[in-house]
């Protein structure tokens, strides 16, 4: 911090007018201050160490080793989330590659905050969100061993990432699509709210009965491909956070992504086979780079200037 205020003062100074004795010490200073501020943090970083060898910084519980001797056995589309489960506390499941409905994150979306305390009293919730290990006074099902996980409870009943259903409801208001969800059967029937203009995806209320096939064949951070076939018109259901920038493509064609189920994602296809992709193009990150890319021009051409300037002065 007082790193960071040294340079403003300088720069609001404009250096050229600092004398050359007093900005000599001036960077000295300013780099033992960087100094004393990061070594010490990065010599106490185990971050990427940990990252790529979790044994050297946390013990492997058995309810970790549980988990991922699970995920071994289990398709993307079908891998489950645990939440709040100790001994894979904080963020410690990111190390060991497991998936908690908690996040990682200390900033929760208010959305992702009620949908956690509405399925604490609705288990459909819990099913919909792929929770299978968790408290047994919310989670219900077997009860683990003591020294694995006090108080933890393992539900074999989850949905997969990805589903489809083809019978939807609408409404308008979050607070009527988190009603209609917790007496509705998440696995049949998807809740979607409509859009700014008013809009919600069309679909015809006799299908019959929905024969279906999904796979997640290819994912990374902010991106994901699906192979999906349908018999009749349906919803893709994807249970990963509705958020402005993703973008959504069926058959390489621009597809609208809908607030399903209250947080997640849903997207309508047309009965047969399709490919659809989700990528994540934040607007805000473009507008970022732009503005960063106009300042260093800016920069640039300011330095080129007052060079340009001493040169002329020297001559």
């Amino acid at each position: 911090l007082l790193a960071h205020l040294s340079l403003l003062c300088l720069a609001a100074l404009s250096w050229q007018y600092i004398p050359k004795r007093f900005l000599k010490w001036s960077v000295i200073a300013f780099a033992l201050i960087i100094t004393i501020e990061l070594v010490p943090k990065a010599l106490r970083n185990e971050l990427l160490w940990a990252r790529q060898n979790p044994d050297a910084i946390f013990s492997n519980t058995p309810i970790a080793q549980q988990v991922l001797n699970e995920y071994k056995t289990l398709p993307v589309e079908r891998r489950f989330r645990v939440w709040r489960v100790p001994g894979l506390d904080a963020n410690e499941p990111q190390f060991w590659n497991i998936d908690d409905f908690g996040g990682y994150n200390p900033l929760q979306l208010a959305r992702h905050a009620r949908y956690t305390e509405t399925m604490t009293q609705f288990p459909q919730l819990m099913r919909l969100a792929g929770v299978r290990y968790g408290p047994c006074e919310f989670i219900g099902g077997t009860q683990l061993p003591a020294p694995w996980a006090p108080n933890t409870c393992r539900t074999a009943s989850t949905l997969p990432r990805v589903f489809l259903v083809n019978h939807i409801q609408t409404t308008n208001n979050p607070d009527e699509a988190l009603r209609l969800l917790t007496k509705a059967d998440p696995a049949s029937v998807a809740v979607i709210e409509r859009d700014e203009a008013g809009v919600a995806p069309e679909m015809a209320t006799n299908n019959g009965t929905l024969a279906s096939r999904v796979r997640i064949t290819a994912q990374a951070p902010g991106y994901t491909r699906l192979a999906v076939s349908s018999s009749t018109e349906a919803l893709v259901v994807i249970t990963e956070t509705f958020w402005p920038g993703w973008e959504v493509r069926v058959d390489g064609a621009p597809e609208k992504l809908w607030r399903t189920d209250y947080l997640f994602q849903g997207v309508r296809i047309s009965s047969g086979t399709h490919t659809i992709e989700l990528v994540y193009r934040p607007r805000i990150f473009i507008v970022g780079v732009l503005v960063t890319m106009l300042t260093l021009g800016g920069v640039l051409i300011v330095l080129v200037l007052h060079l340009r300037k001493i040169r002329q002065k020297s001559k």
